[in-house]
């Protein structure tokens, strides 16, 4: 099964036809991946939020997901993930979903934001030939973003990092499109926090913590909720 649904956009416009207002400015693919038990060559379960900045935040502009699991016929997959039945052929799931994901990448530069990368980093490298957009998109781990910004302040896991920075999401959705939303809000929190700090090398830490709004633990954090295809900022767009 997968879905492509547009948040908040009745036109149903596809993240791809999103034009991109100038050459540095990249839209945003807050990307999740579950990994299940069996390996991805059996089951994939991959999602994305795509954000463009919109003033002092970033508006969600189109929303993926692909669930595809081994043993599912090639021409069932096909029809369902719009590609040529050669490119699903004899193909793992995951090689699917993200060659399904790179047809819609028509208007880079793309950032793709992921929490503890390294998995999604291991299979893209593995199916570069299948997704050259993805591949070419610059690859930001809010993982290493938030150490940056936080040190020793900074939670282990998504959940918890989102439970410290007050990010929730709302409704109810599936937990990989959960975990895509509380990436991207996560991104838009640290951004506002440190604009650039995704530049940094890749796994260098911060030598210093950054301030974070008075630079004292006790001071109350801004909530952020995604909701109406927008990330939202105590009751207001952020």
């Amino acid at each position: 099964m997968n879905t492509l649904t547009m948040a908040g956009n009745p036109s149903r416009t596809l993240p791809s036809t999103v034009q991109n207002t100038g050459p540095a400015v990249a839209t945003l693919l807050a990307v999740a991946l579950e990994v299940p038990d069996g390996g991805l060559d059996h089951r994939v379960d991959l999602a994305a939020v795509a954000l463009r900045p919109a003033g002092e935040t970033f508006a969600v502009v189109g929303s993926f997901r692909c669930l595809l699991h081994a043993g599912m016929p090639a021409a069932l997959i096909a029809e369902h993930c719009r590609l040529p039945l050669e490119q699903v052929t004899d193909r793992t799931p995951v090689a699917v979903a993200l060659s399904m994901l790179d047809r819609h990448l028509a208007a880079p530069p793309y950032r793709i934001l992921a929490h503890q990368a390294a998995a999604l980093r291991t299979v893209i490298a593995r199916h570069a030939d299948q997704c050259p957009a993805v591949n070419a998109a610059e690859l930001v781990d809010t993982t290493l973003l938030a150490r940056r910004l936080l040190a020793q302040r900074c939670p282990p896991d998504l959940a918890s990092l989102a439970a410290h920075l007050g990010v929730t999401i709302t409704p109810r959705v599936a937990r990989t499109v959960r975990d895509a939303a509380l990436t991207g809000a996560i991104y838009a929190h640290l951004h506002r926090i440190g604009p650039g700090a995704e530049q940094s090398p890749a796994g260098s830490a911060a030598t210093h913590r950054r301030p974070v709004r008075g630079d004292r633990a006790d001071t109350p954090q801004p909530q952020f909720t995604i909701v109406a295809g927008r990330v939202v900022r105590r009751g207001r767009a952020a």
